[in-house]
């Protein structure tokens, strides 16, 4: 056989299998037959599915009893005849509202009756008059003459054919005779009525006096009986009890002058008539406590608002536009105070044995005071009696002029808080004792009891301070301001109006406070505690403070600058904590630890204070530690300075229990910075690069020279590939669908396109055959107009 160059060679036809199906060769070198062929499948399940939709439905099984297994056939033949019935019924009364239903009777009722059947006894007058008229016809009469379709009584008389005349007299005579009887029975209605309206008349004539008018009160009795004249008298007063010496020596010094003035007594007679609710009455018993404390508010800790906004959205503490507390106190210069004669009518409810007996050393301080007019006033009240007499003079003062007992009380205690304010502030700057430790605990107690007003004066106290210490930074510490800002308002890292320019104030203050001497540096300590107890936040400068504090302790040189420009550059100054001799266990040093008062005292340069000063600094160094343990990634760059620092203590020469103290401390530090110190710094990965590459033979095992050798990911691969395939030819294939699917709507829109088409011929056709017609007809009679 002789091969043709161009005669196109087709395949023989092989039966392959994949991926489990048989794929025939009947498209192969065919392409339109392998396009009927997948059009023709299509057509099959494609265009089936696409006719069906919207098209197929359920046949739902409505015959009654037929789901019902319980019941016979004879039941469920009942049950349709019976439904049947009712369903020609409802089809016969459809139109009547008064039928009932399978549902119930649906009847509109008043008062539980039927509409029905409720009779009206109303005197009926209406137009019912204008039917006497003898020239008038009724309704039934038209009616049944016009359009009754045939005879009116065939069934009585049906051979006699009645005339047109004699049906119309036979009709107004019924119409006249139903009149009339609707008239006897509407004058029954309204002689029965009038009847019982008579009746009910005689009967409430009868019971008229047992009823009270409507807005009268009970009559009161005019005369009393004999019980009322045994009674007891309504108004009952109680006498006074025999009191003992100490009583009247308490009452004669409770009221100076002896006795007491009408206006007093008149106001007594008035307090009488008030309710209890609008007096105040505070009751102290033999040991000092309040007997009525549930009655009182109690003074908590809570953020307050502030009186402008301006003061809310404030942040700087140099705001020109904010008050200082020489300006507050200022405001009150002119605050028009009540007479002396109106004070004493206040207090005269006090006069009573309102407090009862107290402790025996409280007996020296009096009940009452005067509010003080001017700050030195105030000043000589306190200083008038002993310091640890201040806090009853206080709580009294503040008592006698609540808010409750008077009005203008509360800009009184005001101007009282603003002075003590003033006192306090004067008394934590002047040379420090133990009396005026005392005042300075008492103050702070007493301060609680006006927590609103107290938010504009703390506020100006602290800008004070802030303008000093920014005019003079070298100023000595005074911290008394930020542990009284402690104990008045809630301390959190929130930001708070108070709060958190005090938090301002203390870390400028560590910064820029110029340690001196040894007891600067012993409040700088005390000041750092505070801020410890204030904030969880990290403080750089109280953290810097530290760090200089303990290179003071130190054997340091001059190339060792201090954090801080406020620690001394020059000897000896600069080794200020530095120990030199060798302390015995001995020492007394464990007063120092939490003694706050130890640090007010002027403190003397010896080895022993320096314990205490440098055992203090460790308790705070170590509080510290705990505190920002948390702050992992920055622990160890934060303290691994204290840790150098901490070993260079001369430690062979402190006392036993402050050497074991920082120890501790140096190991536990140490620890946690090695834990923490871990960092990856962040580069560039480097590969080697090898120089020669080395071309080495590669041995297998198992090796099998007829089948093709395979990697171990030849599989994985040949996979993926499948995978690709497939999914490129599912997305072709589904192309065509949608290809497929948008054919078929053409062709069906096409054919509906064309009916219509075809019907609008068809009409129009006819429409115009017709308009021939018509017009032909005009034209042979002539009745057209001939126009162009």
């Amino acid at each position: 056989m002789q091969f043709a160059g161009f005669k196109p060679s087709i395949p023989h036809s092989r039966v392959r299998i994949v991926l489990g199906k048989k794929k025939s060769a009947i498209g192969v070198g065919h392409p339109g037959q392998s396009r009927k062929r997948a059009y023709e499948q299509r057509e099959q399940t494609l265009g089936v599915e696409y006719e069906r939709v919207g098209k197929v439905n359920k046949i739902v099984d409505r015959r009654i009893g037929e789901k019902n297994k319980n019941i016979t056939t004879e039941e469920k033949a009942s049950l349709r005849f019976t439904a049947e019935r009712v369903k020609h019924l409802k089809k016969g009364s459809k139109f009547n509202l008064t039928d009932d239903n399978d549902e119930g009777e649906e009847l509109l009722t008043h008062g539980g009756r039927a509409l029905t059947d409720i009779q009206k006894y109303d005197k009926l007058i209406g137009s019912d008059d204008d039917d006497d008229d003898p020239g008038t016809i009724g309704a039934d009469v038209v009616k049944a003459a016009h359009f009754g379709g045939g005879d009116l009584d065939a069934s009585k008389k049906p051979e006699e054919k009645l005339s047109r005349k004699d049906v119309i007299a036979e009709l107004i005579a019924k119409t006249r005779h139903a009149r009339e009887e609707k008239h006897v029975a509407k004058d029954e209605m309204e002689t029965a009525t009038e009847e019982l309206d008579a009746k009910y008349h005689k009967l409430l004539d009868r019971v008229k006096n047992v009823f009270r008018p409507p807005g009268t009160s009970k009559a009161e009795r005019s005369e009393k009986d004999d019980y009322d004249k045994l009674k007891l008298p309504g108004s009952c007063k109680t006498k006074e009890a025999n009191q003992t010496q100490k009583e009247c020596s308490l009452t004669a010094r409770k009221s100076p002058q002896g006795h007491r003035s009408i206006d007093a007594d008149c106001l007594d007679e008035t307090q009488k008539k008030k309710p209890k609710k609008q007096g105040f009455e505070v009751r102290f018993s033999s040991d000092g406590q309040l007997l009525n404390a549930d009655k009182i508010e109690p003074v908590t800790k809570k953020k307050v608002a502030i009186d402008s906004d301006e003061e809310l959205t404030d942040e700087e503490l140099e705001d020109e536009n904010e008050e200082e507390l020489d300006d507050l106190i200022g405001e009150f210069i002119d605050l028009a105070f009540y007479p002396y004669s109106l004070t004493l009518r206040n207090h005269s409810q006090l006069d009573k044995p309102i407090f009862l007996l107290s402790a025996d050393d409280d007996l020296e301080v009096p009940f009452v005071f005067e509010m003080p007019k001017k700050y030195e006033q105030l000043v000589d009240l306190l200083t008038k009696y002993r310091p640890q007499k201040t806090d009853v003079v206080l709580q009294r003062l503040i008592k006698c002029y609540h808010p409750s007992l008077a009005e203008g009380n509360k800009k009184l205690l005001s101007k009282l808080f603003l002075y003590l304010l003033r006192f306090y502030d004067e008394t934590s700057n002047s040379p420090v004792s133990s009396d005026s430790l005392v005042i300075l605990g008492s103050l702070t107690k007493s301060l609680y009891f006006d927590v609103e007003f107290s938010v504009r004066c703390v506020r100006a106290l602290i800008r004070q301070n802030w303008k000093k210490r920014m005019s003079k930074p070298k100023l000595p510490t005074s911290f008394s301001t930020v542990t009284l800002i402690a104990a008045l308002f809630p301390v959190s890292d929130n930001w708070h109006p108070v709060c958190s320019p005090a938090m301002a104030l203390a870390a400028v203050t560590l910064a820029k406070g110029r340690v001196s001497s040894l007891s600067i540096l012993a409040r700088q300590i005390l000041l750092a505690t505070v801020v410890s107890d204030f904030s969880f936040r990290y403080v750089p400068e109280a953290i810097a403070f530290c760090q200089g504090a303990l290179l003071m302790a130190v054997e340091n040189e001059e190339s060792e600058s201090p954090p801080t420009t406020a620690f001394p550059v020059s000897l000896p100054h600069r080794r200020m904590l530095y120990i030199t001799e060798v302390r015995s266990c001995a020492g007394p040093i464990a007063c120092c630890k939490g003694s706050k008062a130890y640090f007010y005292r002027s403190l003397e340069a010896n080895d022993v204070t320096r314990c205490r000063v440098l055992r203090a600094l460790v308790a705070v160094v170590q509080k510290y530690r705990i505190l920002y343990a948390a702050h992992e990634h920055t622990f160890a760059a934060t303290f691994s300075p204290f840790v150098a620092l901490l070993k260079r203590l001369p430690v062979s020469r402190l006392p036993s229990v402050l050497a074991e103290e920082v120890e501790a401390l140096t190991c536990s530090m140490e620890a946690e910075c090695k834990l923490r110190s871990k960092l990856t710094q962040m580069s560039r990965v480097v590969t080697e690069k090898s120089m020669m590459k080395m071309l080495e033979p590669r041995f297998e095992e198992n090796f099998d020279p007829e089948r093709p050798r395979l990697s171990p990911h030849a599989e994985k691969e040949k996979l993926r590939h499948m995978v690709k395939k497939e999914t490129r030819g599912a997305i072709k294939e589904l192309r065509k669908d949608a290809t497929f699917l948008m054919r078929k709507q053409r062709k069906e829109v096409a054919a509906k396109d064309r009916d219509r088409r075809e019907k609008m011929k068809r009409l129009m056709g006819g429409l115009q055959s017709q308009q021939g017609e018509w017009n032909k007809e005009l034209r042979e009679s002539g009745k057209k107009d001939k126009r162009k």
